[in-house]
């Protein structure tokens, strides 16, 4: 029975050992299968490409060594072993040598020649936005001259042409010129964009000290003289005044000069649209002042002595007679960015978040914020300024712990990441702070 069971556990040792070098073989395989599809590793050299006097064009490498060689179309050249090299010849050129292969550069030695569409109207006034569309052939880079001043490399550039002031038709001659990749140039192909000249809209009060503005306050006309001052003014056939206060629009073929008297005070928008002999138009426009310098009260809301945060309110008065236009800026020496109306309002509201310890008013005023409130026109500004503030804030407690875990008898690390705060007494300023620590349970 002994030797039966022997045998039997030699012949289950076998059959283990007999997979077990299966497995061992499949492995190998494997290994072996997927090192076969493995692409092979390239190391790619640095090719590049200049052009030299003459058309020349020359391929080069910052590579050293005795192995280089040049091939086309993946074939080697003869004796071609330096690190340049000139082709001669269109086709496909990289660099090996014993380890590594290049990129590819083709080259096409066929003649570049330049050509282009464009989509100007021809009958655009003054500006016109241009699109070019490159039909050029054998062009590897481009050069595009637009006939003032500007200049462009992209292959269908879209570029923006701005006539002169005048009566005429403007002409910019649009200029392409290719560049083939062997380093030949076309010759240059050329083309006109026109665009009609706009009359001048210029126009000016040399009456007023400060022009189109009237600040006399013991008057609420202002007569307004404006003068034609337009360049183009021989070949200007029509203009078209809106004096912008409702009266009739006055419509003239030539004048020197006009006036008109605006009767209440206020903003007006002045509209002169001109017309030239080839139908092209501008138009002049002017904001005109008729008034004096704004006016502006405030109350103070009293008891500007507290820990804040805090918001007041501040009231604002006075401001009844303004004209519209009148510009209303807010402003704090808090941090706040400034505030800005176009109408008055009747009252400002602030919230102070921080303390005013180490801020200064415009009187002096030491560890103290302010609010100054400005209204704004041609004619000039008043301002009142309300101060002075002082704001007190409680301390903020923190604390960082390096972490919130820890073995019973082991230190922890505790930061204290506390803010000070500022208490004001009087008009003195203390950040100082008495520290407390509690450990709860203490053991």
């Amino acid at each position: 029975m002994n030797k039966i069971k022997r045998l039997f556990l030699l012949f289950a040792t076998f059959i283990l050992l007999a997979g077990v070098v299966y497995a061992v073989e499949q492995r190998i395989n494997k290994l072996a299968t997927v090192s076969e599809k493995s692409p092979k590793k390239i190391y790619a050299l640095i090719i590049e490409k200049r052009c030299l006097t003459g058309n020349q064009v020359e391929l080069f490498t910052t590579a050293s060594g005795a192995d280089l060689q040049w091939q086309k179309d993946r074939v080697d050249i003869t004796g071609e072993k330096a690190s340049t090299y000139r082709p001669t010849t269109s086709g496909v050129y990289r660099l090996v040598n014993a380890t590594e292969t290049s990129d590819e550069i083709t080259l096409n030695f066929d003649v570049p020649t330049a050509s282009f569409t464009q989509n100007s109207s021809g009958n655009a006034c003054g500006t016109e936005t241009v699109t070019f569309t490159n039909t050029s052939t054998n062009g590897e880079t481009y050069l595009w001259e637009f006939g003032d001043g500007q200049i462009s490399t992209d292959k269908n550039p879209v570029h923006e042409f701005n006539a002169l002031l005048g009566a005429g038709i403007q002409e910019f001659k649009v200029t392409l010129t290719v560049t083939s990749a062997r380093c030949q140039s076309s010759m240059p192909f050329e083309q006109v964009v026109k665009i009609k000249q706009r009359p001048d809209a210029k126009f000016d009060d040399f009456e007023s000290a400060t022009p189109f503005t009237n600040c006399q306050s013991s008057s609420d006309v202002f007569n307004l003289k404006l003068t034609n001052s337009s360049s183009t003014r021989s070949i200007n056939t029509k203009y078209e005044i809106d004096w912008g206060d409702g009266t009739t629009r006055v419509e003239t073929s030539d004048w020197t000069s006009l006036t008109h008297s605006y009767t209440s005070s206020k903003y007006y928008d002045l509209t002169v649209k001109v017309t030239a002999n080839n139908g092209c138009e501008s138009i002049f426009r002017q904001k005109v002042y008729n008034g004096s310098n704004p006016k502006i009260e405030s109350g103070n809301p009293g008891n500007t002595q507290s820990c804040g945060p805090v918001t007041y309110t501040f009231p604002i008065n006075g401001t009844e007679g303004n004209p519209p236009g009148t510009i209303y800026t807010v402003s704090y020496n808090d941090g706040s960015p400034d505030e800005i109306y176009n109408t008055a309002p009747t009252s400002i509201s602030h919230t102070f978040t921080k303390s005013s310890c180490g801020a200064t008013t415009p009187n002096g005023a030491q560890n103290a914020f302010y609010v100054r409130i400005t209204a704004s026109n041609p004619c000039g500004s008043s301002t009142i300024t309300v101060e002075p503030i002082r704001i007190s804030m409680q301390p903020i407690a923190s604390m960082v712990l390096r972490s919130s875990v820890a073995c019973v008898g082991s230190t922890v690390d505790v930061t204290n990441d506390s803010q000070s705060g500022g208490f004001i007494s009087g008009t003195s300023c203390s950040s100082s702070t008495r520290q407390n620590w509690v450990i709860t349970p203490s053991t």
